[in-house]
């Protein structure tokens, strides 16, 4: 199968029951018109493979393909881009927070310790801290 990826609109990658058709009929032309190619036979799940494999390529290439595109660009590519143009991004920072938290009286919170929400960020404290009398402190953290 020739895959041209690159066409008048863009990146594209073929639909996977053109590409099915494409490794069927390749097999076909080998074994015979009469070949069992339903999914569950030997070759059904050979062919199923080669076609992934087929599709996993396509989408490898249009995602490095579209690293040349500005807009689309991620890491490194990026980075590549803008320099090129003269630019550079900006340096990351650090998301700091400062947390209320409530436990037992002298419990030390240690410096390093991680919080996490609940969406999955976690946070690390920059500083000791111990709970005072009353159960809460204010406590800084950084992503």
């Amino acid at each position: 199968m020739a895959y041209d990826y690159i066409s008048a609109t863009g990146v594209i990658v073929a639909d996977t029951d053109t590409v099915l058709t494409e490794v069927q009929n390749e097999w076909r032309a080998v074994f015979g018109e009469d070949l069992d190619l339903s999914p569950s036979s030997p070759q059904g799940l050979m062919i199923s493979a080669q076609v992934l494999e087929r599709i996993g390529i396509m989408r490898n290439n249009a995602d490095i393909a579209n690293q040349i595109n500005p807009n689309l660009a991620t890491g490194v590519f990026l980075d590549a881009i803008c320099a090129l143009s003269g630019l550079a991004r900006t340096a990351a920072t650090h998301t700091t927070v400062t947390a209320t938290v409530t436990g037992d009286e002298g419990t030390i919170i240690y410096a390093g310790a991680l919080a996490e929400t609940t969406a999955g960020d976690q946070f690390e404290a920059t500083t000791s801290v111990t709970i005072p009398v009353g159960g809460t402190a204010s406590v800084p953290f950084q992503s």
